[in-house]
């Protein structure tokens, strides 16, 4: 999935609303960028509209898919311009990306 540039930026309604409206065929891919980051609590507060959860087992079930996901062994730290700082997670790469493609089909 691609990304405003802006999506630091942008409030958890409009970052939703980007995920739920979202068509690869029919966006502007022009406008839009990879994402080159991702945390637990990003997932959780954006994807799965929970940002009162703050359960540190839940935390570690997302951030130990992610891993198997991207193929690590250790988080890093991550920092996010606006609403969450500094963060436990994950920079993404464009070998990420290829490789995930290919596994994944997508």
């Amino acid at each position: 999935m691609r990304v405003p540039l802006n999506w630091d930026y942008l409030s958890l309604e409009e970052k939703r609303k980007h995920i739920k409206d979202y068509d690869e065929v029919t966006h502007e891919l022009k406008y839009l960028v990879r994402r080159e980051k991702v945390s637990a609590k990003e997932i959780r507060e954006v994807m799965l509209k929970d940002d009162r959860f703050k359960n540190k087992t839940y935390t570690q079930k997302v951030n130990l898919r992610l891993k198997k996901l991207l193929n690590r062994t250790t988080t890093e730290k991550v920092h996010y311009k606006k609403y969450y700082g500094q963060q436990r997670g994950f920079y993404i790469t464009e070998e990420d990306i290829l490789r995930l493609e290919r596994e994944y089909k997508i």
